[in-house]
């Protein structure tokens, strides 16, 4: 018994003549067992309720530029992202390295003369490139992959989800574009400072600021573009403004 001790509730009984078959000592034995297991003590069941909350209410601003430092300092060079990238043998799929991703494509097609909308379809080709060749390993990041499975939502791409963060990064790169004075777009080697000049893209549900999940999970959002239902989204300008 004793290996068992630290994982198991042990109790022996001693009915002299317990017997099975003539029923002797039977009924006394059962209630014994029946009152043990009433006292073992359950363990806690998780409260999803409070651990979507928790989620929602999102990380505060010190540990978001906290997520930002660590990850770039675990990043590679923006050479050897993009052939990662483009091999599909990258280190990790995560938050940060997704953003990553939307940047460098946003950084190409830009420099091709594309809309969003646009670089939009180009990422998500690369991000469905991705899915089929690992479907395990390059499904939606951690932290929202943990949110929508507790909600009981699939994990495909969505378009609207996906335009929302390419939306977000663009405006994160316009406003880093501004305020150090240059007079084109941020190339690939400026992502470290560009996420380290906006923490919130770190933010993961960030999206629930301006959508409803009813909104953005829904058939159509995944297959065409939908604007917010909760708030417009911003622009260079109100971006800076929220971060002063």
């Amino acid at each position: 018994i004793a290996p068992y001790l630290g994982n198991h509730d042990i109790r022996i009984l001693d009915y002299p003549g317990l017997c099975a078959t003539s029923g002797e000592q039977l009924y006394p034995a059962m209630e014994e067992i029946r009152q043990t297991i009433q006292q073992i003590k359950k363990p806690a069941q998780p409260d999803t309720k409070a651990q979507v909350a928790e989620l929602e209410k999102g990380p505060s601003d010190t540990e978001l530029i906290e997520r930002v430092k660590k990850a770039n300092a675990d990043a590679v060079d923006a050479e050897s992202f993009w052939a990662s990238f483009m091999d599909s043998s990258l280190n990790s799929w995560d938050h940060y390295t997704h953003l990553r991703a939307g940047f460098f494509v946003l950084h190409d097609c830009f420099a091709r003369g594309f809309g969003l909308l646009e670089c939009a379809d180009e990422f998500m080709a690369h991000l469905n490139r991705l899915r089929q060749g690992n479907p395990e390993r390059f499904r939606n990041t951690a932290h929202k992959y943990v949110y929508l499975a507790r909600l009981g939502l699939t994990s495909n791409v969505n378009r609207t989800m996906t335009i929302f963060w390419l939306h977000q990064i663009q405006i994160a790169a316009v406003n880093y574009q501004v305020n150090n004075g240059r007079d084109k777009f941020p190339d690939r080697g400026e992502y470290a400072e560009i996420a380290l000049s906006a923490p919130w893209l770190m933010n993961s549900g960030l999206w629930r600021s301006y959508y409803s999940k009813d909104m953005l999970f829904t058939p159509e959002a995944r297959e065409n573009w939908h604007l917010p239902d909760l708030q417009p989204l911003p622009t260079p300008a109100q971006a800076k403004e929220e971060e002063e």
